[in-house]
């Protein structure tokens, strides 16, 4: 397009305007309150202020009080500050699964006017490595579990590990037990050794008592914290695929909490209120089984049911269907956050007809579309409705919810309060705002939740920002009349597995880098259990590759979710006439792969191998 030619622009007042009729028929309020407390440690003192003594978390059946998470955050944040080569806006890795520590860690790094930067536990070396170089951090938490692959990297920045172990946070006897059957009976720590160059600290040294000075420093730092100040830098594959950080404000959390909690039933957030009247530590308790390092479990589960003052129960395998759905099964439960994929599973567990749900009882779905099959089994077998959402890592997440008294499956929802949302055609023209389903156009959307931009990356950031501010999503929707938003396709290549993006550049980087490849490209196909799949068309560099020795690098380079699931060797990729690969034809070539299985379902392909059982997710 030419730079100089003048496209339509609807302006953001009109915009807005639509969005408040919107969301007064549905009942939802169309402006967030945050009463000052717009940082998260504002919003975390106001709320321990009113719920110290109720049940904030609860993990591997040990439960602690908002006021215990607070003192134990404190002794965090002093760590932190004690350290000599650490000042106020550095930013520390947290590389763990759902565990109890996980919320402490990051209140402790919060409080302490530094930056989280959460990382994939199941990252492998090279990944770690270059995300922790990316983001400058020079301080890491992390788990022995999966300790080896940080371990194994180099990353010049990093001075300090601190290690903690998955029962650090129960009682003597029992933390000694589970401490001991996770390394000595399961042996599921392999061997690792950190280069000798670094401090590696046990967590539980942090755990010491803070002096009335120390302390008095901390309560100084959040209020000196400001509204614009990054609060965390969120990696994601952006919508052009290379793994950019998301830089988050303070601000921008906090909107988010207060967006996703006016998205809610108004009865299920008024329930962590009416147990503040119930004398005793008992809460209204949600179960989030979805990974805290993930940008919609961090804030659409643990973050925002502490603003609402609920309690959190989590747990660090979710794959062990029989304690998630023994809790699914609580009496005190009033809400579950999952994704399609668990939903899918759990549907399939015998254990789950046993249980009896209450009407109320609340599911929220998102890091992907839920399947119609999903949504209506769901309902038949539980009594209960699906609510979902739709979002991303640059708006912290949300931009949507469904109306949680009419929720409908498979459609994105209404904006959340003081979100605009637009579309806008390939020719760079705003879209008529609820012109219904035959319009079509990219999501744009603004509000106070986006990110500043990508750390260190002002091209990546200029592309993704329209000319009138606008974050262009590289999703294609439409609007209907009354303002239901719903996603037809993706204008990128991105591939959804499981609720994780998945970006072709990526894998196929990571296929070059092996050294047996000439030229490659990776594709998103459907798949029952997560979704897509990913698929990787590859020309070898001569006849002696073998597909096992690819395999074998690529899951040795690529976490579990991203590697390919099938690999097939074509002499030749189709290309454009300026040698660009076409991804249009290499899904034809998918096509034909698919219908050539079809017709000969005894026959082996010679053209294809599935990935083996290294694929399989780790146990962390």
């Amino acid at each position: 397009m030419s730079s100089n030619k003048k496209h339509f622009r609807l302006p953001d007042q009109e915009v807005a305007a639509f969005w408040e009729r919107v969301q007064i028929r549905i009942g939802r309020e169309a402006k967030v309150d945050h009463r000052g407390m717009n940082t998260i440690p504002k919003m975390w003192r106001w709320r321990v202020g009113l719920s110290g003594h109720k049940i904030a978390l609860e993990c591997l059946g040990q439960s602690l009080t908002f006021d215990a998470i607070d003192a134990m955050s404190d002794q965090i944040a002093a760590y932190l500050l004690s350290r000599p080569y650490l000042q106020r806006g550095d930013r520390v890795g947290i590389m763990l699964p759902n565990v109890g520590q996980y919320l402490l860690i990051v209140l402790g790094i919060q409080k302490a006017g530094m930056v989280v930067v959460n990382c994939n536990p199941l990252y492998t070396r090279k990944e770690i490595q270059d995300q922790l170089v990316n983001a400058e951090a020079k301080i890491l938490f992390t788990i022995p579990n999966v300790a080896k692959s940080p371990a194994e990297a180099e990353i010049p920045c990093l001075q300090e590990v601190v290690l903690t172990e998955i029962g650090d946070l129960l009682p003597k006897l029992k933390r000694t037990l589970l401490n001991f059957v996770v390394r000595h009976v399961k042996k599921m720590i392999p061997p690792f050794q950190f280069a000798k160059h670094l401090t590696v600290t046990p967590f539980r040294s942090l755990l010491q008592p803070v002096s009335v000075e120390t302390r008095e420093r901390i309560r100084k730092i959040e209020q000196d914290i400001k509204a614009e100040d990054l609060a965390f830098i969120q990696y994601t594959g952006g919508t052009t695929g290379i793994s950019k950080g998301a830089m988050i404000t303070h601000s921008a959390m906090v909107y988010n909490m207060l967006q996703s909690k006016a998205g809610f039933r108004k009865d299920v957030v008024s329930k962590a209120e009416e147990m503040l009247q119930v004398p005793g530590p008992a809460n209204a308790m949600c179960l989030h089984p979805l990974p805290f390092y993930h940008i919609y479990g961090l804030i659409c589960c643990l973050l925002t049911a502490t603003a609402c003052g609920a309690g959190t129960i989590t747990l660090p395998n979710p794959r062990d269907l029989k304690a998630l759905i023994k809790l699914i099964g609580r009496k005190d439960l009033m809400m579950l956050t999952s994704i399609n994929t668990m939903l899918k599973v759990l549907l399939n567990d015998p254990g789950l007809e046993k249980l009896k749900l209450p009407p109320e009882f609340v599911v929220v779905a998102g890091g992907m579309a839920t399947t119609p099959d999903v949504s209506k089994n769901w309902v038949l077998k539980t009594g209960t409705k699906i609510q979902e959402g739709y979002g991303l890592t640059e708006a912290s997440p949300m931009l949507t919810m469904v109306d949680p008294v009419n929720p409908q499956s498979g459609v994105a929802g209404y904006a959340l309060p003081e979100t605009l949302i637009k579309l806008r055609d390939e020719d760079g023209n705003d879209l008529t705002l609820g012109a219904g389903s035959e319009v079509r156009g990219e999501i744009l959307a603004k509000g106070p939740q986006l990110m500043l931009g990508y750390f260190k990356n002002a091209k990546e950031t200029a592309h993704l920002i329209s000319d009138d501010g606008f974050l262009q999503t590289g999703d294609v929707g439409t609007i209907s009349p009354d303002g239901l938003l719903e996603i037809v396709d993706r204008k990128k290549d991105m591939i959804l597995v499981s609720g994780f993006c998945v970006y072709p550049s990526e894998v196929e980087a990571r296929a070059q880098e092996s050294g047996l490849v000439l030229e490659c490209a990776a594709i998103g196909r459907p798949d029952k259990r997560s979704g897509e799949r990913v698929v990787l068309f590859v020309v070898p560099k001569d006849a002696t590759v073998k597909k096992e020795e690819l395999i074998k690098f690529l899951n040795d380079s690529l976490t579990n979710y991203k590697r390919p699931m099938e690999i097939h060797f074509v002499e030749v990729l189709p290309k454009s006439a300026v040698g660009k690969i076409l991804r249009r034809k290499v899904r034809d070539l998918a096509d034909e792969q698919e219908n050539q299985n079809a017709s000969h379902t005894n026959q082996k392909s010679e053209e294809s191998a599935s990935a083996p059982s290294g694929a399989t997710a780790k146990s962390v």
